[in-house]
């Protein structure tokens, strides 16, 4: 016995390679396939049980916010197992209330049903264009072997997203003041609103747009029914305008001219009041007695306004389903309001109740002021030529003698730009100062083409920046060849003006700097927060494997470790310990170059094999038991492993017995329980090792 546990020590220490866990997988560490993206069906096989990124081109400009492993057989329909429904649950939140919440909103009936589209869950993606198409890579998470996958990219609609992103102007007009609405504005704002197709957003409205920027024209809503919470998929909401107190019932019964109803899938947290108040009023909605509301004049008695909310059991995308209302609704008085009229062109108001209650997004508020309100500083064209002719000449000399490191103009290339600069600075074309300084052109191409967006413009006004210093450096050099006080005169009002120039050109960059920033958070907030993402089921993957003695599911591996076999049935008592050699068949593949505690999600068929060999010495008993053949015995049973190649066996020995009849010379098949230790043997380094005992 002591023998044998000698053995499995050693056995332990020798397979103890690097079980650790692993680091938060990244695109720049994970191994790279690359596919063409132009295949539809598997061709090659994937890895599994490990990252791996997933590189592809799909044509045009893709911007791709995510994407979704969706497992399918033979006839590329989804196929999922309960395994699947809990592997994606734990994808979306480790929060264990949030996950409780996701299987509220998504149970397994809906996840396994084909028609269903799931959102994405993987968002490590990074894109590229390069000219006509896109190079995508996917970290895509460990797969399972064996199965087939659709791979689902979700990409944004950037048309879209610029109509959306153009709506900012009007938005912070809107908004920008607490108890006023210009209507003009929130037409302009309507207007584009309506452009963008209803299918396109994601959990908002106009509604919702409005009430994610501002606390100061919001109204809190408090929703304390469960029943109204996180189950259904549409709800109908009455604001309602009355001068005295109502019930459920005389909401309900309510023509549609005395409310204004807002249909969504949630019921928000608090509601704009500049939307609220202008679309009523482009409604021309009556009051709950049914008297006309006028919201730009004074109203002599106070409105209370009452919300009610109905919940049914119908998505807002199942057009042609009649809904099924839920019994229980809500009603609740969101306030006492009275209309200022004080402005013909703005609905002003003043509410009677404290409305602080709010979340306020003060990043995006802060954003759209910085785009909004950083506008741009212009200089005009001096009335009369900057240089005169002997100014330039001898500017112009200087110049065509660089290089020069003292003025900045360090090769050929940039020589040329100041020519051009001196040039435009002794006849400057119309709007010539204006359109550089606001970066819709550059110092020493004011006929170029106009760029597209702040970040070209930005890049501009850098460029003639460059321009300045470097006619500045020139300009320096001027009273070491000349003492004409004319040129000197001249050149000193210059130098005046470029330093008024460089100054104005500064604060321009350093507005469309804060411009950008803003741009791109809030261009990124649209992106994930207002629109989902389009899918487009872009190619399939495969971890099925097809190569018997490497990677097929019953993978065979040789073994060899030692087993105790016990005397049963005879007595419950250890017999023999005694070495073995043989195989295992895993009940899936297994990747050895990865360590067992990195392999996620792990199923109980990626522990467990089936196991046979023989005894490499006789566990013959005299008048008892015979080997089966020769010097050994038979052994079947199973294997529970431990890590890449270490295992705990059990099962039976299967040899002769003697017969209890003196008389017959019959030896019947017996059996005995064992239990031990096996370690895993490539096949090479088995068949080479047992080829060097041999020699």
């Amino acid at each position: 016995m002591n023998r044998f546990f000698t053995c499995c020590l050693i056995m332990l220490a020798a397979c103890a390679r690097g079980q650790h866990l692993p680091d938060r997988p990244t695109l720049v560490a994970a191994d790279k396939i690359v596919l063409d993206s132009t295949f539809t069906a598997p061709v090659k096989s994937m890895p599994f049980d490990r990252h791996f990124i997933l590189q592809f081109s799909v044509p045009g400009k893709a911007d791709v916010l995510g994407f979704l492993l969706v497992p399918i057989n033979k006839r590329k329909r989804k196929s999922v197992t309960r395994r699947d429904y809990r592997v994606y649950i734990r994808s979306i939140t480790t929060n264990a209330e949030k996950r409780r919440d996701a299987r509220g909103l998504m149970p397994y009936i809906l996840f396994k049903d084909p028609a269903t589209e799931h959102p994405f869950v993987h968002k490590e993606v990074e894109t590229r264009f390069k000219g006509k198409k896109t190079e995508i890579n996917l970290l895509v998470p460990p797969l399972d072997p064996h199965r087939d996958y659709l791979v689902r990219i979700y990409k944004s609609d950037t048309q879209m997203l610029d109509i959306y992103f153009g709506m900012n102007a009007s938005l912070f007009s809107i908004v920008s003041s607490k108890g006023t609405v210009d209507t003009l504005a929130f037409n302009q704002l309507k207007q584009s609103y309506d452009k963008i197709e209803p299918k396109l957003f994601k959990k908002d409205d106009l509604f919702q747009f409005l009430s994610k920027v501002n606390c100061a024209n919001d109204i809190p809503i408090r929703v304390d029914a469960p029943e109204l919470q996180g189950q259904q998929q549409y709800f109908e909401m009455r604001f309602v305008f009355s001068k005295d107190s109502l019930t459920k019932q005389d909401v309900a019964t309510l023509q549609k001219n005395r409310f204004l109803c807002i249909e969504s899938d949630h019921i928000p947290k608090q509601i704009s009041a500049s939307m609220l108040f202008a679309l009523a009023s482009k409604q021309r909605i009556a009051d709950a007695k049914g008297d006309v509301i006028s919201f730009l004049q004074d109203s002599t008695t106070p409105y209370s306004l009452y919300l009610m909310i109905s919940g049914y059991k119908r998505s807002l995308a199942q057009i042609n389903t009649n809904p099924i209302p839920i019994k229980d609704t809500i009603l609740t008085k969101l306030g006492t309001v009275k209309f200022l009229g004080n402005d013909p062109k703005k609905i002003s108001w003043i509410f009677s109740d404290s409305t602080k209650e709010c979340e306020a997004d003060k990043e995006t508020m802060a954003n759209l002021k910085a785009i909004n309100t950083n506008k741009l500083s212009l200089l005009q064209n001096p009335s009369i030529s900057v240089l005169t002719a002997a100014s330039n000449s001898i500017l112009a000399g200087l110049a065509s003698e660089c290089p020069c490191k003292d003025a900045e103009v360090v090769n050929a290339g940039d020589r040329e730009e100041l020519l051009k600069v001196l040039g435009y600075f002794y006849d400057m074309p119309e709007n010539y100062i204006p359109q550089t300084v606001s970066g819709y052109a550059t110092l020493s191409n004011p006929y170029g083409l106009a760029p597209k967006d702040s970040t070209g413009r930005l890049t501009n006004i850098e460029m003639s920046l460059k321009s300045l210093v470097q006619l500045e450096g020139i300009i320096r050099r001027v009273p070491a060849r000349t003492r004409d006080t004319l040129i000197i005169q001249n050149l000193k009002s210059v130098l005046a003006f470029v330093k008024k120039y460089r100054s104005i050109a500064e604060s321009n960059r350093n507005k469309l700097k804060a411009y950008i920033t803003a741009e791109d958070k809030l261009r990124t907030y649209y992106r994930n927060s207002v629109f989902p993402a389009e899918p487009d089921d872009i190619t399939g993957v495969s971890s099925r494997v097809f190569n018997f003695m490497t990677d097929s599911k019953f993978k065979i591996v040789p073994d060899f470790g030692l087993v105790v076999i016990s005397g049963l049935p005879d007595r419950a008592v250890v017999k023999d310990v005694v070495p073995y050699l043989g195989f295992n068949i895993n009940f899936r593949s297994i990747d050895k170059d990865i360590p067992m505690s990195s392999v996620l999600n792990k199923h109980w068929t990626y522990f467990f094999s089936f196991i046979g060999g023989i005894t490499l010495n006789s566990v013959a008993i005299p008048n008892r038991r015979e080997d089966l053949f020769g010097n050994n015995s038979l052994m079947l049973g199973f294997g529970f492993r431990v890590n890449n190649y270490l295992k705990v066996i059990g099962g039976a020995v299967l040899y002769k017995t003697f017969s209890t009849n003196p008389l017959s010379d019959k030896k019947p098949l017996g059996a005995s329980p064992f239990a031990g230790l096996s370690l895993d043997y490539e096949l090479k380094e088995l068949f080479g090792g047992i080829k060097n005992l041999l020699k």
